[in-house]
């Protein structure tokens, strides 16, 4: 594949990525949720699921240095959607435990992500071809990450 194919490819991608993200049909926002970042949502996430997780684990799974989670930590907990604790596997460090607000927020966005992904996968005519795009965008993600 030549410069000039490669760059059609990466320009229709962006059309693509960028008409699917702008739709009205999937944009799914809320008022509790205006202004959290992406990061601040993976952060959300991966409370939720770990609850006794301490910060230099965040750090480690999301592929980021701990004064960027650092930042976005202080964003969080001013919104009160997490706070930091002292957790009981390590007493030298700080964990985050997710707020009631905190639970909110991740629910409606687990909520609205689903019907977004949703109806991505809806898209395919079979569970063979969502299963061929999962194969590949976990390959996508294993070799960008």
């Amino acid at each position: 594949m030549n410069i000039e194919e490669k760059d059609q490819q990466i320009e229709e991608f962006a059309d693509l990525w960028h008409t699917i993200f702008n739709s009205s049909k999937l944009n799914v926002c809320s008022e509790k949720l205006e202004g959290v970042t992406p990061l601040d949502i993976s952060i959300l996430r991966v409370v939720g699921r770990n609850p006794e997780v301490i910060l230099r684990e965040i750090c480690k799974e999301l592929h980021i240095v701990s004064s960027t989670l650092t930042s976005a930590v202080n964003r969080l907990e001013k919104r009160n959607f997490i706070k930091r604790v002292i957790t009981n596997r390590d007493l030298r460090s700080f964990g985050l435990e997710l707020t009631e607000l905190g639970r909110q927020a991740l629910e409606e966005h687990t909520s609205g992500e689903r019907k977004i992904l949703g109806s991505i996968l809806d898209a395919l005519d079979s569970i063979e071809e969502r299963e061929t795009f999962v194969r590949l965008f976990r390959k996508i993600v294993n070799k960008t990450v």
